[in-house]
């Protein structure tokens, strides 16, 4: 699964995120490239840690709505909890679910390189047995689901709101992100005529995340 060049290779933290309430995301960089006295102290012992390599997909930790999106996972999943993170990118959310003591995660891309990197990360972070990494969307995903974690952008949800709402379990709350806060109307509005009502928004630096359950 991993890139043929990263078989050998030894992994570092290059960058270290804290997300609260309960992650810490460390972005790993070959240890060839750089030298260890550039990274910081080791993490909280009570933390969620999740490593991840980009490879080129997002899904660092560093941007806002992925923030958004682990903090209100923190909040949402439960064990019995089947989850659905789509438009995986790294895995990164999938992954956060799957720490989180989900049920089973389901992850999916329509990226072939995403798909492949979700998988490396999941392995990374041991939880390849609950997490389900597969190429297509929300056509093809085996719902009903608990908890939707959808971190795309507004275009995307114009065409994937309905199928999002229909794969949501009676009682099931999705998380949609990767909108500005100047597109929040426009989102709820979608999620309105698709029967969603708003139940929670949040906002860190010009981003947003909103979750809706259905009304």
């Amino acid at each position: 699964m991993s890139d043929p060049e990263d078989k050998n290779e030894s992994w570092i933290p290059f960058l270290t995120v804290n997300v609260p309430p309960r992650f810490v995301i460390r972005t790993m960089r070959p240890a060839s490239a750089y030298a260890a006295s550039l990274f910081g102290k080791q993490p909280d012992p009570d933390a969620l840690v999740i490593d991840v390599v980009e490879h080129g997909v997002f899904g660092s930790g560093a941007h806002p709505t992925t923030q958004l999106c682990l903090t209100l996972l923190a909040d949402m999943v439960r064990p019995e909890s089947r989850v659905l993170d789509l438009g995986c990118g790294s895995g990164i959310l999938g992954i956060g679910a799957a720490r989180l003591g989900a049920a089973s995660v389901q992850a999916m891309d329509i990226e072939p390189a995403a798909v492949l990197h979700s998988q490396d990360n999941a392995v990374r972070n041991a939880v390849a047995d609950r997490m389900d990494v597969r190429l297509g969307s929300i056509d093809t995903a085996d719902g009903p689901f608990d908890v939707i974690v959808a971190n795309l952008l507004l275009p995307i949800f114009k065409l994937l709101i309905g199928p999002i709402a229909d794969a949501l379990a009676p009682r099931g709350q999705v998380i949609c992100s990767g909108v500005l806060d100047v597109q929040t109307d426009r989102l709820a509005a979608l999620a309105t005529a698709h029967g969603l009502t708003l139940v929670r928004s949040v906002s860190q630096r010009g981003w947003c995340a909103m979750v809706f359950a259905h009304a």
